[in-house]
């Protein structure tokens, strides 16, 4: 039982003995993740206590483990990292996973708001099947800037940055 036991700590293989493998990933997220051509890394912005917090680190982990070449995760707590949070257009308070692919200026991301698998399984597929889309805005003769407006300012100008924030978030590079 200890040489087992040590075996089997030493591979690292889990089992879901649940009648309805609730702790199992699905086929199609298996075959999703094993078959990414390009690295993805998901940036999950939540505080380390918030209750929410555990799911999402078994939820990457589970998608980790089918691909570790391939998915990477990583935990920030967005109060502790505001540059980030910054970075990627959020919300303060906002609990949100990043997934993105590519680095610098050919980094594309979309966001997923909840901890389950279907819904990061399909950020992902959207990720991969968009590809590289830009969108073009026009600046500089009088257009509304892409950058947010302060309060005291938006009744004189208008801002398009959450029409950006929008877009980033569906994938595209503006």
């Amino acid at each position: 039982l200890g040489a087992v036991n040590y075996i089997a700590a030493k591979r690292n293989k889990t089992w879901d003995l649940t009648d309805k493998k609730i702790h199992t990933l699905s086929e199609q997220t298996q075959s999703t993740v094993k078959g990414l051509k390009e690295k993805i890394t998901a940036v999950g912005f939540v505080p380390s206590d918030h209750p929410e917090y555990d799911l999402w680190a078994d939820l990457f982990r589970r998608y980790q483990a089918i691909s570790p070449e391939k998915f990477g995760y990583q935990l920030k707590d967005p109060r502790k990292h505001p540059d980030l949070a910054e970075r990627y257009q959020l919300k303060e308070g906002q609990l949100v996973a990043v997934i993105t692919r590519g680095e610098g200026k050919d980094e594309a991301f979309l966001a997923v708001k909840e901890p389950y698998e279907q819904e990061l399984t399909n950020t992902i597929v959207k990720m991969i099947s968009v590809g590289d889309q830009k969108a073009y805005f026009v600046t500089g003769h009088g257009e509304w800037s892409l950058d947010p407006v302060a309060a005291e300012d938006q009744d004189k100008a208008g801002s398009m940055s959450e029409l950006k924030q929008s877009l980033s978030q569906d994938g595209f590079t503006c």
